[in-house]
């Protein structure tokens, strides 16, 4: 649910009239005397108006900056700036130096299915993988 200006302004309005009018009540009850209400009531239009004030300039701002900023932003995809070239340089990366731990996934399924009685030769793309694996069936070739 999205609100546009109209509808803020005229929630800080009758916001403030509602806490001008319990000012009103609280200093017709005497609770607080007439200076002190007139006072927290102009302070409250003051909070009000400076909120509408600045909701309106937000507004506006948004309105002349959205274009500039689609701007940039529609270069800075043109030109390839951002997490693609990164993420990109990471996977070749990856695939460039495979993880050959011990406690790896790949070395784990790797023994799983070379200690499977049907299997009788496991032979590994790479060569390293076959070299650090200890069983007899996987072999580098």
């Amino acid at each position: 649910m999205t609100f546009d200006e109209g509808q803020v302004s005229s929630f800080l309005k009758h916001g403030g009239s509602y806490a001008a009018g319990a000012f009103t009540i609280i200093a017709g009850f005497g609770v607080i005397d007439h200076d002190h209400a007139v006072q927290a009531i102009a302070a409250i239009n003051d909070v009000v108006n400076g909120l509408s004030q600045a909701t309106a300039g937000v507004g506006k701002i948004v309105v002349i900056l959205g274009p500039a900023a689609a701007t940039v932003m529609g270069w800075l995809a043109s030109h390839n700036v951002g997490f693609g070239p990164s993420l990109k340089r990471v996977v070749e990366q990856a695939k460039a130096s495979p993880s050959i731990a011990p406690d790896s996934p790949k070395q784990e399924l790797l023994a799983a299915t070379a200690s499977l009685p049907e299997v009788a030769k496991v032979v590994p793309v790479d060569p390293r993988i076959a070299e650090i694996n200890p069983s007899e069936k996987v072999t580098a070739s």
